[in-house]
């Protein structure tokens, strides 16, 4: 099985999950999401679901931190797209599962128009949280931000480098609209 058609499988368990969490949405986490509306207008053509193995509530909580980090960075140029939210007691055998890093805690899959997080970057359990701490060299409360304008560096610039996808986050979180091409030499 190619890494696309295992995307694409877990892509469609993804979808069936958050149809799922949609239909059974308890009063509690409506009023979690109410309560986080006040921030910002979410993107319209942007979705954040939840992989399976999530509570409702659970779910719509991270969704919602995961949500306000995105919409912070004003990039409606990113078009459809999905964020995903991935368990951490997933998260590594699926890296594995697609030859991808483990440590790594966020990949972009751009033909599928899709970043997967992983659940560690919003609450982290402590030896996963020092793996990361360690590996990144950043305070814990500051993972999430590096993670998501990293992803956006890949998503918005088409891939690109490791380099470059870091050179667009770091102009992201210093309050920049960077561009693609004052990134390539």
């Amino acid at each position: 099985m190619t890494t696309r058609s295992r995307i694409c499988l877990f892509l469609l368990f993804t979808i069936c999950f958050s149809v799922s969490c949609l239909a059974a949405e308890p009063a509690g986490a409506a009023d979690i999401a109410r309560s986080t509306q006040g921030y910002a207008i979410w993107p319209q053509n942007q979705k954040f679901v939840c992989n399976l193995g999530y509570t409702v509530v659970g779910c719509r909580w991270q969704r919602a931190i995961v949500q306000k980090m995105v919409v912070q960075y004003h990039r409606e140029d990113l078009g459809d797209w999905t964020w995903v939210l991935v368990r951490a007691e997933d998260w590594k055998d699926l890296m594995r599962k697609l030859h991808l890093n483990p440590e790594s805690p966020a990949f972009t899959a751009l033909d599928l128009r899709e970043t997967f997080l992983e659940e560690s970057l919003i609450t982290p359990k402590p030896e996963r949280a020092k793996e990361l701490m360690d590996e990144f060299r950043i305070p814990l409360d500051e993972l999430l931000d590096l993670a998501v304008t990293h992803e956006l560096g890949h998503a918005i610039c088409h891939g690109g480098t490791e380099f470059m996808a870091e050179q667009f986050g770091k102009r992201l979180r210093a309050g920049l609209h960077p561009y693609c091409a004052e990134l390539y030499p």
